[in-house]
Protein backbone atom coordinates (compact mmCIF):
# COMPACT_ATOMS: atom_id res chain seq x y z
CA UNK A 1 0.00 0.00 0.00
CA UNK A 2 1.10 3.37 -0.82
CA UNK A 3 1.03 6.44 1.27
CA UNK A 4 1.40 9.96 1.57
CA UNK A 5 4.13 9.38 3.92
CA UNK A 6 7.17 11.15 2.42
CA UNK A 7 9.99 10.24 5.21
CA UNK A 8 10.51 6.68 4.85
CA UNK A 9 13.17 6.07 2.69
CA UNK A 10 15.90 5.58 4.64
CA UNK A 11 14.00 3.22 6.66
CA UNK A 12 14.14 -0.82 5.54
CA UNK A 13 12.03 -2.55 3.23
CA UNK A 14 10.76 -4.38 5.87
CA UNK A 15 9.53 -1.24 8.09
CA UNK A 16 8.31 0.97 5.09
CA UNK A 17 5.79 -2.36 4.49
CA UNK A 18 5.58 -2.42 8.24
CA UNK A 19 4.49 1.58 8.46
CA UNK A 20 2.21 1.34 5.52
CA UNK A 21 0.82 -2.00 6.72
CA UNK A 22 -0.36 0.14 10.43
CA UNK A 23 -1.01 3.27 8.27
CA UNK A 24 -2.92 1.59 5.73
CA UNK A 25 -5.02 -0.42 8.69
CA UNK A 26 -5.58 3.53 10.30
CA UNK A 27 -3.50 2.41 13.41
CA UNK A 28 -1.16 5.37 12.57
CA UNK A 29 -1.56 9.16 10.96
CA UNK A 30 2.04 10.26 10.82
CA UNK A 31 3.63 13.10 12.72
CA UNK A 32 1.92 15.33 10.06
CA UNK A 33 -0.30 14.20 6.60
CA UNK A 34 3.14 14.05 4.90
CA UNK A 35 5.39 12.56 7.68
CA UNK A 36 5.92 9.43 9.78
CA UNK A 37 8.98 10.46 11.66
CA UNK A 38 10.50 7.10 11.80
CA UNK A 39 13.64 7.69 14.18
CA UNK A 40 11.73 10.07 15.91
CA UNK A 41 10.68 8.27 19.86
CA UNK A 42 7.41 7.17 21.09
CA UNK A 43 5.65 8.69 23.78
CA UNK A 44 3.34 6.91 26.29
CA UNK A 45 0.67 8.65 24.71
CA UNK A 46 1.10 7.84 21.30
CA UNK A 47 2.06 4.20 22.04
CA UNK A 48 -1.91 4.10 24.13
CA UNK A 49 -3.01 5.49 20.56
CA UNK A 50 -1.56 3.16 18.90
CA UNK A 51 -3.18 -0.22 21.14
CA UNK A 52 -6.45 1.58 21.24
CA UNK A 53 -6.25 1.63 17.21
CA UNK A 54 -5.19 -1.69 17.00
CA UNK A 55 -7.74 -3.30 19.40
CA UNK A 56 -11.01 -2.96 16.81
CA UNK A 57 -8.47 -4.30 14.00
CA UNK A 58 -7.21 -7.30 15.96
CA UNK A 59 -10.58 -8.40 17.73
CA UNK A 60 -12.27 -8.13 14.05
CA UNK A 61 -9.87 -9.93 12.67
CA UNK A 62 -9.94 -12.71 15.37
CA UNK A 63 -13.80 -12.59 15.23
CA UNK A 64 -13.91 -13.15 11.34
CA UNK A 65 -11.31 -16.09 12.36
CA UNK A 66 -12.07 -20.10 12.82
CA UNK A 67 -12.44 -20.99 16.13
CA UNK A 68 -9.15 -22.72 17.28
CA UNK A 69 -11.50 -25.11 18.83
CA UNK A 70 -13.78 -26.41 15.80
CA UNK A 71 -13.12 -29.27 14.19
CA UNK A 72 -10.71 -29.63 11.84
CA UNK A 73 -11.22 -31.40 8.86
CA UNK A 74 -9.37 -34.83 8.73
CA UNK A 75 -8.92 -34.60 12.74
CA UNK A 76 -10.10 -37.31 14.62
CA UNK A 77 -11.03 -37.28 18.22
Amino acid sequence: METPLADLGNASAAHRDNIRRIYGLGMTEGTSPTTFSPDACTTRQQMASFLARAYPVATTALRSSPSPYAARPGATE
